[in-house]
């Protein structure tokens, strides 16, 4: 289990010469990993803290403020050069925590710009800052404990002995001092004040300071002084409550305190002072220097916005730098297809790409969390896919798969917001009705009541990993759950259980003959956004939305019941697939691109997944709805004839086309 350190640093990009030999990433500062990220080690400048780290691992991730952008289909030399080049003139604000192996990682980090007055092994002294209430009433999504109408307010609670306020990580230890000065800067005045003779933690974390009444000054920072204090200092915009210092600056102004001879003992009245500017570092425009490329004539600007169109273009920009193309409505049916379904099922000939595009969609939406599983033929139960209670060592084993582990990651509370992507290779070598029984149940009931039961009550507690492996998990809608699949003859056919709660989709191969088919488009550099369960989930419309020729698409889904069922009891339209498919139509995008899908395209795709997939057996089953020899009128191309004014159902009659070849030729529709 990590351990994490909210203890704020400052730091540079390492030298590959400050890495020590055998340290995690060998002797290079930054590399490429494993996961073909950029893993880089950041060189620790703060001072005073009592932190005897000097280097620590970062990764891309952990920067709030990302602003260089990776060509991740770059060469590893050029992607690294790249990095280096960028984050020369910048500077880290960074919290670390230490993982299970013991490896000192970077946790979160804000990139400012390195002050002009400051070289690139200057050390920096972290100083608690306050301010008035108008400059800083919140960090994030958590209050300042105390901010202040005035100065005078805050320089009598530091008289009086009173709790001055709560500062975010900031430590207070016995192995360090604390600083000999504070800082107060609102939009009058930045002054430094002290001496601080000590301090202490109230039982809310709030400092309180020792001072000597007598002695407390305090010094206008670069009041008549010819060297500009702002050129020393950094802050982070993501922490108000901390700035970090030069230390041959923090110097210089301690002996200024000790030198100055107007003691403060009263509190000071309003001062008439010129509007300071926000010293460095707290401007984000400030922080951060964007890198502006000048594209190719013919290149396309990737878009910045989370939009829904978006998505669509990072999907191109990802599949085609993998040399993948797909048809672009296969696209919007498989995206529209996770957004409104639980189990999602990729089908086609084998090297159409099925695995590829699940990682290229995963990229497309910057989702960091995708777990694909190999499926193997011998898998018969649950047991296979989760795990078992092994009740001698009265432990749970979780399968090797690494299916739970990251079941129980999604289910915290910290990662509610993230997107999980899993996907299920090849899921038909084994029968999924065996080892994927117990999820078929639980993804058809509502978000919040699929709880997913890792062994009996009555072991809860007693197993020694029990709080790592709950008796129970409740499944969120960040997760999202596919599976691709070869139909031959190593394979299993789907039951009906399985094709009534799954989009099975079967992917188009383009005719790669003509020209432009497998056209590459050129874009800009650009990072991917990152979306959150938040974001994703805004995109999905509710069911009390109007839908379009809805009276008619509910007639004729009606009459492919009537039809069905006639020959067989156990074929039809239920409810359960007439809600998914007016589902999966209020949610198609609306696009103006070549991704653009109709509601009548739509319902055409719905019907050849939801409906024509479970329609197989002998020719004497089906000789009522396809053509014979004794009949040669082809029941379910007529009852498509008579709805052609909400679709042309072009892909539906491929597959009824198909379905009778297959009858004429083997007597049997698979």
């Amino acid at each position: 289990m990590a351990t994490y350190y909210n203890i704020e640093m400052i730091g540079r990009v390492a030298q590959d010469s400050e890495i020590p030999q055998g340290e995690y990433g060998g002797r290079r500062a930054i590399f490429i990993n494993k996961s073909k990220d950029i893993q880089y080690n950041i060189k620790t400048l703060s001072s005073r803290n009592g932190v005897s780290e000097e280097t620590f691992i970062g990764y891309i991730s952990s920067i709030r403020n990302l602003e260089f952008v990776d060509d991740e289909y770059g060469t590893d030399e050029d992607r690294i050069q790249a990095f280096s080049d960028f984050y020369m003139q910048r500077l880290f604000v960074f919290t670390y925590k230490v993982d299970a192996m013991g490896y000192k990682k970077v946790e979160t980090a804000d990139i400012v710009r390195r002050p002009q007055k400051v070289d690139k092994d200057s050390r920096f002294v972290a100083i608690p800052c306050f301010s008035g209430k108008s400059d800083c009433d919140s960090v994030y999504d958590f209050p300042l404990f105390k901010s202040y109408d005035s100065f005078q307010e805050f320089w009598q609670a530091i008289i009086d002995g009173k709790s001055v306020g709560r500062i975010f990580n900031f430590d207070i230890n016995t192995s360090t001092s604390f600083p000999e000065f504070i800082v107060w800067h609102d939009n009058q005045k930045m002054c430094a004040i002290g001496p601080i003779q000590a301090a202490t933690k109230s039982g809310m974390g709030s400092l309180i300071l020792q001072v000597n009444a007598e002695e407390l000054r305090e010094i206008v920072l670069d009041d008549d002084d010819a060297d500009d204090t702002s050129e020393y200092i950094v802050q982070s915009e993501s922490n108000p409550t901390i700035l970090h210092i030069a230390e041959s600056k923090y110097l210089s102004l301690i002996n200024k305190l000790s030198q100055s001879q107007i003691a403060l003992v009263e509190p000071i009245g309003p001062q008439v002072v010129e509007e300071i500017t926000p010293f460095e570092g707290v401007s984000k425009t400030d922080d951060t220097v964007s890198v502006t490329e000048l594209p190719a004539d013919d290149s396309r600007e990737l878009p910045t916005e989370k939009t829904e169109e978006s998505i669509f273009e990072f999907f191109r920009y990802h599949s085609q730098m993998n040399k993948l193309f797909y048809n672009p409505q296969d696209i919007t049916n498989f995206h529209t297809a996770i957004k409104t379904g639980s189990l999602v099922i990729l089908s086609g000939m084998s090297g159409t790409g099925k695995s590829a595009l699940v990682d290229a969609y995963a990229k497309a939406l910057g989702i960091k969390n995708v777990l694909i599983i190999p499926v193997r033929p011998s898998w018969n139960d649950d047991s296979d896919l989760l795990g078992y209670v092994d009740l001698i060592h009265m432990v749970y084993r979780p399968s090797d798969t690494g299916f739970i582990n990251k079941i129980v990651e999604a289910s915290r509370e910290q990662n509610k917001d993230k997107l999980y992507l899993i996907c299920l290779d090849e899921m038909n070598l084994a029968r999924v009705e065996h080892y994927f029984s117990q999820f078929l149940s639980i993804l058809e009931k509502p978000v919040g009541s699929r709880e997913l039961v890792l062994y009996d009550e009555q072991y809860a507690g007693q197993l020694y990993n029990s709080s790592k492996y709950p008796q129970s998990i409740l499944i969120g809608d960040n997760v999202k759950f596919i599976g691709t699949v070869n139909i031959d003859e190593s394979t299993y056919h789907f039951s009906d259980k399985v094709l009534d709660r799954a989009n099975v989709i079967t992917l188009d191969v383009l005719d790669y003959s003509k020209p432009d088919s497998w056209k590459i488009i050129k874009y800009m550099k650009a990072n991917t956004p990152e979306w959150t369960n938040e974001d994703f989930s805004k995109l999905i419309r509710k069911d009390d939305v109007q839908l379009e020729h809805q009276v008619r698409i509910r007639e004729l889904l009606w009459q492919m019941h009537k039809l069905l069922h006639g020959i067989n009891a156990n074929l039809g339209v239920g409810p359960r697939i007439v809600k998914s498919i007016e589902s999966y139509l209020r949610n198609l995008p609306e696009l103006q691109t070549d991704y653009a899908l109709s509601i009548g395209e739509g319902l055409d795709y719905q019907i050849s997944q939801r409906i024509l997939t479970k329609i197989r057996g002998p020719e004497e089953q089906l000789k009522g709805i396809f053509l014979s020899d004794t009949q040669r009128i082809n029941a379910l191309a007529t009852l498509l004839d008579s709805f052609s004014d909400i679709s042309n159902f072009e892909r539906s009659r491929k597959i009824i086309e198909q379905k009778e070849n297959e009858l004429n030729t083997y007597g049997y529709c698979l």
